[in-house]
């Protein structure tokens, strides 16, 4: 439990400190149920997570004005395990630390490892107006995509590939809607499969998946090889409801 205190009921504001290893499961079930939640965008809302953090944070909640909600904070990944939402792979190993306040929040080296390679983080959110921005660059290995069920496109088709490529990643997240790009020119890895997809590991083509999802649960997935490949989802509940 995270202790809290209210100091003057006439002027009831709740505080709360913290500064102890916590398991990142309760940890998150608190931002998603405070104001942190906003504060974040709501970029948290699927998120998972195991292991634990060290975490440290004063926050201030005046009942009567919770809009002037004022939080202070850091938290450190102890080789933590964590996921943005269920269609995104799982970072294991998080080492590095998020710093916080009710202004906004920022990845300090934070880096781990990710479909079967390492990966690094930066950015963060500078102010509530600009919203959440996030990249990442890594290295993805064909047996670390194999093995990664979030991304089930991708874990078939790298069921014929050989070898390890960079790649990086673009997170945005505003008001209602969050935005995930990914770039790799897939140098290094070979794809065992009839033309036009064989491919060599010396081989440059540039990959762009971008994945947009809305808080009302619609989500659009486009990949795309320029004049090799190109595929196009689009997932909208209230039209499923309205066939059901």
């Amino acid at each position: 439990a995270i202790p809290a205190q209210i100091n003057d009921l006439r002027r009831p504001v709740v505080e709360v400190h913290a500064h102890s290893t916590l398991p990142l499961t309760p940890l998150l079930h608190f931002v998603r149920q405070s104001p942190l939640a906003s504060y974040t965008s709501y970029a948290l809302t699927e998120s998972q997570a195991e292991g634990n953090a060290l975490a440290t944070f004063h926050l201030q909640l005046p009942l009567d004005n919770l809009a002037h909600s004022k939080v202070q904070g850091k938290i450190d990944f102890q080789k933590s395990d964590f996921q943005f939402t269920p269609y995104t792979p799982w970072l294991r190993q998080l080492q590095g630390a998020v710093e916080f306040s009710e202004q906004g929040f920022l990845l300090n080296n934070v880096q781990g490892l990710a479909l079967g390679g390492r990966i690094q983080f930066s950015g963060g959110m500078p102010s509530l107006r600009q919203g959440v921005h996030i990249q990442a660059h890594g290295t993805a290995t064909a047996q670390g995509l194999q093995q990664e069920g979030a991304l089930p496109l991708l874990q078939k088709i790298s069921a014929y590939a050989q070898g390890q490529t960079a790649f990086s990643v673009d997170i945005q997240a505003q008001g209602n809607k969050q935005t995930t790009t990914v770039h790799s020119n897939l140098r290094g890895m070979s794809l065992l499969v009839p033309e036009p997809l064989h491919k060599t590991a010396d081989a440059s083509w540039p990959l762009t998946v971008t994945q947009s999802d809305a808080s009302s649960g619609e989500s659009t997935l486009h990949a795309e090889i320029p004049k090799r490949l190109q595929i196009l989802y689009a997932k909208n509940p209230a039209f499923s409801s309205a066939v059901d």
